[in-house]
């Protein structure tokens, strides 16, 4: 009983310092982003809510939620809450910038990178996304257009940190 106690106490401590240490490793790579600030010259939909053209504020409010917080610079809009997901890149890019998906005249925030290390931030596709991915997939195959991808992308690079 003895030794059964004392493995289970092992596998307890370990299933712990690994939890610690991914934890404390979230959290440094979350420290070097704290607020982006970016001009986008188009609307464009984040989280399924509509944006107008403007100077954005792009903020993680805590390294723990797994959130992005976006909102008017001016104050002019409430904001979006959206989820996020972390994404990596072997080839990140040296400033911080945000990724747009552009179907047609449509534009939906995609990915926001920092700048400062290889980790970045993709948002999940909304609804209304999905859908302007499926008619142009769909507007392609009618017109007999080859395809090869459903969207562009479209970078924006952030004014400051």
């Amino acid at each position: 009983m003895n030794k059964h106690k004392s493995l289970k106490s092992l596998m307890v401590s370990s299933a712990l310092s690994i939890v610690l240490a991914c934890a404390s490793i979230m959290s440094a790579s979350a420290q070097s982003f704290q607020r982006l600030v970016v001009d986008v010259p188009f609307a464009f939909s984040a989280h399924g809510q509509m944006l107008p053209a403007g100077r954005y504020v792009v903020e993680r409010p805590s390294p723990i939620t797994g959130t992005l917080f976006i909102a008017s610079a001016d104050g002019s809009n409430d904001g979006v809450v959206s989820l996020i997901n972390s994404a990596e890149s072997t080839m990140p890019p040296d400033e911080p910038e945000l990724i747009f998906h552009r179907y047609g005249s449509t534009y939906f925030l995609s990915e926001v990178w920092t700048g400062v290390d290889n980790v970045g931030y993709s948002l999940p596709k909304s609804k209304a996304e999905r859908t302007a991915e499926r008619n142009q997939a769909t507007q392609g195959r009618n017109t007999g257009t080859a395809v090869s991808s459903t969207h562009s992308n479209v970078v924006i690079a952030a004014v400051s940190r």
